[in-house]
């Protein structure tokens, strides 16, 4: 279930409406497709407050998360980029924090 995919405009807290599609849905395709892995949410950036209420909300629990890093632009230096991407450790690691506080263990 990608975030995009529910109704616009919000008609409440994002996070709350993906999350009630989440509990939803989910269950459901875990029951009729008992081998496949759910990720959520997949976001456009680390946004951790938004990765949090989901972990201490979603039932089942998603088997990862994931998010997006756009760090080069058309003209950005590799250096630039390479920047970006070696910051990044730290919201693996506030990311690694959240699943486990929230008692999500994950095979990576």
């Amino acid at each position: 279930m990608h975030r995009n995919n529910l109704q616009c405009p919000w008609t409440q807290d994002p996070r709350m409406q993906y999350t009630e599609g989440w509990n939803r849905d989910i269950p459901t395709l875990v029951t009729n497709h008992s081998r496949a892995r759910f990720i959520g949410p997949v976001t456009a950036y680390f946004d951790e407050p938004y990765i949090q209420y989901f972990l201490a909300h979603a039932n089942p629990h998603p088997y990862a998360i994931s998010w997006h890093a756009y760090p080069c632009q058309t003209g950005t230096s590799d250096p630039t980029c390479m920047s970006y991407t070696n910051g990044e450790g730290p919201n693996i690691t506030a990311a690694n924090t959240d699943m486990a506080n929230a008692g999500v263990v994950v095979p990576i």
